[in-house]
């Protein structure tokens, strides 16, 4: 059975909800953006870095985030 942790009021302050905040986010923007790609010329096209790789840079640091505690004033602030 799936349980919400003790401190779950305090999730938006966990890194990994965070960089996956910042990635949607990316990812949102790169759709945006994709949405134009065609518009421009070849030569700036070949400029501009692929976007799945950020994505991928992002859930990365996602996954290896959870390895690392933040540490707070007390027991509270601290995440799981």
């Amino acid at each position: 059975m799936i349980k919400p942790i003790e401190n779950a009021k305090d999730g938006w302050k966990f890194s990994t909800v965070q960089l996956s905040a910042v990635g949607f986010a990316i990812m949102g923007v790169a759709e945006a953006a994709n949405q134009a790609w065609v518009t421009l010329p070849p030569e700036v096209q070949a400029l501009v870095p692929m976007t799945p790789t950020v994505g991928w840079i992002i859930f990365g640091l996602t996954m290896v985030s959870r390895f690392f505690t933040l540490t707070g004033k007390n027991k509270d602030e601290a995440s799981s």
